[in-house]
């Protein structure tokens, strides 16, 4: 386990601890992140050991893509306020679970990477975070949306996404090339402390404004 890894986990686990410590008091707009958080930091920390003692962790992916998915999707579908699109959100979560039951069985087997699942959520994701970036845009500009929890939360998801969409379509080509892949990993591994840190930031917000609405009502 490399200090890079567990400075990894220590954001996430941050995030995750201080969800926990307000979760009953905070909006269900939010308590999906925590959720989401205490998901991941379980799975990387399983993922990690089924890579040391059995020497493959890729049956660990064919099962954290489609739980990320529901948990992420339910995130959107309490925050999206677009009636058509939040009413296909849980329609879409359904069809991607079946999806990834499907790939797994036919197409690419559990000893192998769901990289047709994997594509799938990373295109939705990005699809809702627009969606959820753009309707930030058209509130009030008395308000500041830098300071708004799921704001925050939306760009961190749109950030990762993209940044994971431009590894996919780089890595491949630069492997079949032979072309020096280290530096695009080294973006998309960087990708994934930014896309932690600012869901750390979100929960954070979600904990101050609980406390200034609190200041308000005394």
């Amino acid at each position: 386990m490399t200090i890079y890894f567990i400075l990894y986990l220590v954001i996430i686990g941050l995030g995750f601890i201080v969800g926990i410590s307000f979760f009953k008091k905070s909006s269900n707009k939010i308590r999906p992140l925590t959720i989401y958080l205490g998901l991941v930091l379980v799975l990387e920390l399983s993922s990690h050991y089924m890579a040391v003692i059995y020497k493959n962790n890729m049956p660990g992916f064919h099962i954290s893509i489609p739980l990320y998915f529901l948990i992420i999707g339910i995130f959107f579908y309490k925050n999206i306020v677009d009636d058509k699109i939040r009413r296909s959100i849980p329609w879409t979560i359904a069809a991607l679970i079946l999806f990834a039951i499907v790939n797994a069985v036919f197409f690419q087997p559990v000893n192998s990477f769901p990289d047709n699942v994997s594509k799938g959520t990373t295109f939705f994701y990005i699809v809702w975070a627009a969606v959820l970036f753009i309707q930030f845009l058209d509130n009030s500009s008395a308000e500041n949306i830098f300071a708004n929890p799921v704001f925050v939360a939306a760009v961190a998801i749109m950030w990762f996404n993209i940044i994971s969409l431009i590894f996919f379509l780089l890595y491949p080509f630069m492997t079949r090339h032979n072309l020096p892949s280290y530096s695009v990993y080294s973006i998309h591994f960087f990708s994934n402390y930014v896309y932690y840190l600012l869901l750390l930031l979100s929960i954070f917000l979600a904990k101050i404004q609980i406390r200034n609405d609190r200041k308000v009502l005394q």
